[in-house]
């Protein structure tokens, strides 16, 4: 049996421009996108997700404001911050991970109007008035 075997690749050297060094890292976040040294957008969506699901858990903890209040925070704030770079990245993205995006959607809207876990998703979009994501 023949085995191929990934080819090593030695460190990359740092870059200098002028007396300031560049240093290769796996990832860095650049206004609010995270970039990877694979120019994937795994990193980024999982940074979203991750910020999505605390702002969900945000939401949860503030229902004792107004639902006008409430959809402030989460069009204003919440939403802003998970579209923000979509254009961009959201090309790039499988259905599986748009579904992922789409799923904390409709939970914020479960959240908003108190809808129960178990509506369809359609019923959700059609009694929050939601659009959705992709």
């Amino acid at each position: 049996m023949f085995l191929m075997r990934k080819p090593h690749i030695a460190p990359l050297n740092s870059v200098i421009i002028g007396e300031d060094r560049i240093e290769w890292v796996k990832h860095t976040r650049l206004l609010g996108v995270t970039i990877d040294d694979r120019l994937s957008w795994s990193k980024h969506l999982t940074d979203v997700k991750n910020s999505f699901v605390n702002k969900l858990n945000l939401l949860k903890r503030s229902s004792f404001l107004s639902r006008d209040a409430l959809l402030d925070l989460s069009f204003e704030v919440i939403l802003l911050s998970v579209l923000y770079g979509l254009v961009v990245w959201g090309g790039c993205l499988n259905v599986e991970q748009l579904n992922s995006i789409e799923m904390l959607h409709r939970g914020a809207a479960r959240v908003l109007y108190n809808l129960p876990r178990d509506m369809l998703s359609a019923d959700v979009y059609r009694h929050s008035k939601y659009n959705r994501i992709h």
